[in-house]
């Protein structure tokens, strides 16, 4: 039997260590079991992904990738002239690849990881679940739990999302259409409970996919501590060890104190997400963004003090060519003065106009000229260059963080 895996070409099966199973068909694909997905790899460079629910969840060729989040939403990155495009896209293509997986067997073996017998035993009861999803029903599935999923930090697109609240609490921000319409609620704590409970059900098997919960929706932690605390205590007990992040609003989060940040740091949290969007005073209030940069600088302090590390994300083209240069020099200086380090985040968001949005009739009731794609990757060269960070705690990563290519 040949140990050589045709897909990777003169890579052998005991240089995967990934994979804890797999067989090599007679003229047909590689099935590969890991710690977190089934994998089929065809002789003609396709292959596909399923989680251990028998999801599908990625489909590759050389110059295409497709992502299926949980929602049944499809993003596409595709290769091509002029650099890597992403893009939301139907799910035909997706599930037209998924149909050759009904035409795969578990006969005519070539070769197996760790052997026939036990690999066969491993791959057979996940190769029928694969073959027998169903996209639709899966999708009515999530949308029976969550509703929807409007945003994630791009660290956090994997995470297993449990929503304590619906909706934005404030919602009156001019750029921000992702909680139009929502009516803001509070779960009560035995609502949130059997959300987990429904939660964890969904998605089953698949868990070892997910390294971290993300408490949603806009500002889950707006909520009272105590509330807080039995919320961190249902996450504790239903899926101990695993690590918490959250979105904040810097002028909801700053009352709270360092004691009780930790208190929280004790039950799970690890990561806060705030939305600083720009340094500058005038162009927040225009935004009507009622947080100032002090207010972000006593929250972030607050949180780095309470060992809890921090997300700060950047509005990029905001307010147009009227406020490009306050926002560029005030956004720079605020963002020298946080306390940033080693494991933090600073995020490049490009702004997204809603063509019948709040901004949108704002921008052209007021005169704002919209910035070009060019301006606004200039604008975001302009503030990173601008950027020191204090030799002992380190740099954070920095990062684009793009709305339109987002699928949970």
């Amino acid at each position: 039997m040949t140990t050589v895996l045709r897909y990777q070409r003169d890579r052998l099966l005991s240089d995967v260590p990934g994979y804890t199973a797999g067989v090599q068909l007679k003229n047909g694909p590689y099935l590969a079991l890991s710690a977190t997905e089934l994998a089929l790899y065809f002789p003609d460079d396709l292959a596909l992904h399923y989680d251990l629910e028998g999801r599908l969840v990625k489909v590759a060729s050389p110059n295409e990738y497709y992502r299926r989040g949980l929602s049944g939403r499809v993003l596409r990155t595709q290769k091509t002239a002029t650099g890597i495009q992403r893009k939301i896209v139907p799910p035909d293509k997706m599930l037209r690849a998924h149909r050759r997986i009904a035409s795969v067997e578990l006969r005519h073996i070539e070769s197996a990881k760790p052997d026939p017998a036990t690999a066969l035993a491993r791959l057979a009861g996940l190769l029928a679940k694969a073959r027998a999803f169903n996209h639709e029903q899966d999708a009515l599935r999530f949308r029976e739990i969550y509703r929807d999923v409007a945003i994630l930090p791009p660290d956090a697109y994997t995470a297993l999302v449990l929503q304590a609240t619906e909706g934005c609490s404030y919602d009156k921000c001019l750029f921000c259409e992702l909680y139009r319409n929502v009516r803001f609620r509070v779960r009560k704590p035995a609502e949130f409970a059997a959300h987990v409970a429904a939660v964890r059900a969904f998605i089953g098997a698949a868990l070892p996919a997910r390294k971290m919960l993300f408490l949603g929706e806009a500002n889950a932690l707006a909520q009272r501590q105590a509330d807080l605390v039995r919320v961190f205590q249902i996450l504790a007990g239903e899926f101990p060890g695993l690590p918490v992040a959250s979105f904040l609003d810097a002028f909801t989060g700053w009352r709270r104190t360092v004691e009780q940040w930790r208190q929280l740091r004790a039950l799970g949290l690890r990561r806060v997400y705030i939305g600083m969007e720009s340094g500058d005073e005038k162009l927040l209030e225009w935004l009507r963004k009622p947080a100032t940069p002090a207010a972000v600088a006593r929250t972030v302090e607050n949180l780095k003090t309470a060992g809890i590390a921090v997300g700060v994300i950047i509005l990029l083209g905001a307010g147009g060519r009227r406020f490009a240069p306050g926002h560029v020099r005030e956004t720079i200086a605020a963002l020298n003065r946080l306390p940033l380090g080693k494991g933090d985040y600073i995020y490049f968001s490009p702004l997204v106009v809603y063509p019948s949005g709040r901004y949108c009739q704002a921008m052209y009731c007021n005169g704002v000229e919209r910035l070009s794609d060019v301006q606004i990757r200039e604008q975001e060269q302009s503030i990173r260059a601008g950027l020191q960070f204090d030799a002992h705690r380190g740099r954070p990563y920095l990062a684009r963080y793009e709305l339109e290519s987002f699928v949970y």
